[in-house]
């Protein structure tokens, strides 16, 4: 274990303030791991879980349990040593795609108790303590979460387990003060967590009018478009899979795109790197400039793209060529009409929802002539970039609204505000 000296000033709280102690997080809590939960064990009704998906959800605020972050398994899908979460007690993520969700956890703050489930650690307090909200925003900030991230490489998913939170301390201000920066906090964050809800909900409607906007007009519903001389078509009669497997070597420097760089519904790339900045190892696609690369896992997520340059592309996406327009084909794939197609063949599929090449190359495609796909690409280009900026502008907000949350919570845990002699 580290000592107080290697942890001190030097690492992440800075001097600690007279009667504050620091103390290791497994000298609080006891620790057990989760029970295995899969999509297939959910119901409606039964007993409560949480998964580290629901740990890692945009509505978990990190400092309760709100009915959206709880699941249902039936009972006897229980094992009989499994703990219960009670009040006071914390369930942490054990993974994580990025190094900022490495320490993100769910606060108990209801009597109301629930199991840990899938990839997820349960902490409970070793003195029955109810009431840890202080260590919920402690456990918020960047500088907390340092002790974890510091030890973490750069890979694909940051694993973080019971060994690496029982190396990490905790700074505890007498009960007093920490009953004042609480409520120095909830005060202060509450309406920072609403502003924030208000600009995902408008995210949410400018979402839902994109994917009208192109159902619409993928379907010829707009003016200037005859849809009565359009035909369906198999989708193996249009485009195809240009399957090509090679082997990352050699390939180093070139584009490499997953799933998880492919925005949901939206058709961008959400980010560039290379195939030795993902750590590719084993074999991936090739692909060339202006290919489109659809993710065939879970096809209901929506998430197609056109290829900037050559590259390679994971196993888990297919690139694909056509003799249509390009552009009006990845519109039609970002459709709500061929996302449920794809949605109805890979559902079958329930712990891993997957379309295959046979069922891809049957699904049906309304085709306009030639000239109304480049009209209906000239459409959307315009619409679709509006939304766009409506939707990066909120995003932005979004991101300055957290981050003065971020720095108003570690002001407080941290000792950088009296929160005894603050009044709002």
């Amino acid at each position: 274990m580290r000592t107080r000296e290697e942890i001190h000033n030097a690492d992440w709280f800075g001097t600690i303030p007279d009667g504050w102690e620091m103390k290791p997080l497994k000298a609080l809590f006891t620790f057990s791991k989760g029970m295995t939960v899969t999509k297939a064990d959910l119901v409606d009704d039964g007993s409560r879980v949480i998964n580290y998906g629901q740990v890692h959800s945009k509505a978990n605020d990190g400092t309760r349990v709100t009915p959206e972050l709880i699941r249902n398994i039936p009972p006897n899908k229980v094992p009989s040593n499994a703990k219960t979460a009670e009040a006071g007690s914390f369930i942490f993520a054990c993974t994580s795609e990025d190094l900022q969700g490495c320490g993100d956890c769910i606060y108990l703050n209801t009597e109301t108790g629930a199991y840990a489930g899938g990839d997820t650690i349960l902490l409970s307090p070793i003195d029955g303590n109810k009431d840890n909200k202080y260590l919920a925003y402690q456990f918020l900030t960047d500088e907390w979460r340092y002790q974890l991230r510091r030890d973490l490489v750069d890979v694909k998913v940051f694993h973080v387990n019971g060994s690496n939170l029982k190396e990490t301390y905790v700074v505890l201000p007498p009960a007093e003060i920490r009953r004042s920066i609480v409520s120095y906090l909830d005060a202060r964050c509450a309406p920072i967590d609403e502003a924030i809800a208000r600009h995902r909900a408008a995210i949410g409607k400018l979402e839902e009018y994109r994917r009208a906007v192109i159902a619409h007009t993928v379907a010829g519903k707009v003016n200037g478009l005859n849809p009565s001389c359009w035909g369906w078509k198999r989708f193996k009669f249009i485009a195809h899979v240009d399957s090509n497997l090679v082997e990352p070597d050699g390939y180093e420097n070139w584009l490499h795109v997953s799933p998880d760089a492919i925005g949901k519904g939206d058709g961008r790339l959400l980010h560039r790197r290379t195939v030795s900045e993902d750590g590719v190892i084993s074999g991936n696609h090739l692909f060339h400039k202006g290919a489109i690369l659809y993710s065939k896992v879970r096809p209901r997520l929506n998430k197609v793209v056109i290829a900037p340059d050559d590259g390679l592309c994971s196993a888990d996406m297919y690139p694909i060529s056509t003799n249509q327009v390009t552009e009006w084909l990845r519109y039609y794939m970002l459709s709500d009409q061929f996302v449920e197609q794809a949605g109805l063949v890979s559902d079958i599929r329930i712990k891993m929802p997957k379309i295959n090449q046979q069922e891809l190359s049957d699904l049906k495609i309304l085709v306009p002539s030639y000239e109304e796909q480049l009209d209906i690409v000239s459409h959307l280009d315009y619409q679709c970039a509006a939304v766009d900026d409506a939707i990066d502008r909120q995003h932005r907000i979004i991101a300055r609204l957290e981050e003065y949350r971020r720095s108003l919570i570690h002001a407080a845990v941290a000792a950088r505000i009296d929160c005894t002699k603050e009044t709002l």
